[in-house]
């Protein structure tokens, strides 16, 4: 049975962590580190790749620096030398990453209510989706949107296409699952996976991981789900 493995953190951490942190870190990728602007960017960059490193080396019984990231199709990153799959998300403090055997894709989203999201809705969400969202009052309409904002990333994300150029598709094999996790502090975030029989972990610093088949989801573990209209 194949395991999606799913992790999530906070990104702000004290100076000792991120200076171990640093030293998972390529060269190109310190070198990138140290040109944000802003000393909390450079922080959370350094957490960011060091947790991947961090967390795909455990997957994998390997070192976190010798792992090596290249650009694959429709500009995903993959790695160079191994067969595992991993996707990517941040938003707000927190970062989500979803490593398994096969396609996979998560995102994560914090829940901002300053944003007009209609405008983003009107232009990106089926129309039936998109009817929902307005019979809601807000905050919920806005909450929504972002639960079904992260299940389109996710999706996009697993199957490669992405949310941006001329590729833009919202078309997701009928094999895909995607469910809700629901990790709560004002943030919507989704996985995406293919097929059926499958096994997911989720671990979140602290609490440890925590098993469940997709077929047989516990909603103690807040994971859900979700409907799949809008990417028909």
């Amino acid at each position: 049975m194949p395991l999606v493995d799913l992790r999530i953190s906070g990104l702000d951490v004290d100076d000792a962590e991120v200076a171990r942190l640093q030293q998972h870190l390529a060269a190109d990728e310190q070198a990138r580190a140290q040109r944000f602007r802003f000393e909390r960017d450079r922080r959370r960059f350094v957490v960011r790749r060091g947790l991947l490193r961090e967390w795909l080396a455990d997957r994998l019984n390997e070192r976190p620096e010798r792992l090596c990231f290249i650009v694959g199709e429709w500009g995903k990153p993959v790695l160079r030398d191994h067969p595992c799959h991993f996707s990517l998300s941040h938003s707000g403090e927190r970062l989500m990453v979803a490593i398994s055997d096969a396609e996979v894709g998560c995102d994560i989203e914090h829940i901002d209510d300053s944003i007009d999201w209609l405008p983003i809705a009107e232009q990106f969400l089926p129309r039936g989706e998109l009817d929902e969202l307005r019979t809601l009052a807000p905050p919920s309409a806005c909450a929504a949107f972002f639960r079904l904002w992260a299940r389109m990333e996710a999706s996009l994300k697993a199957t490669g296409k992405g949310l941006s150029g001329a590729t833009f598709d919202t078309s997701v094999p009928a094999a895909w699952q995607v469910s809700d996790v629901d990790i709560g502090l004002g943030y919507a975030a989704a996985i995406a996976w293919a097929g059926d029989n499958t096994q997911l972990q989720l671990t979140i610093p602290h609490l440890g991981p925590r098993l469940f088949a997709d077929r047989d989801i516990d909603p103690l573990l807040s994971v859900s789900r979700a409907p799949r209209t809008w990417f028909r």
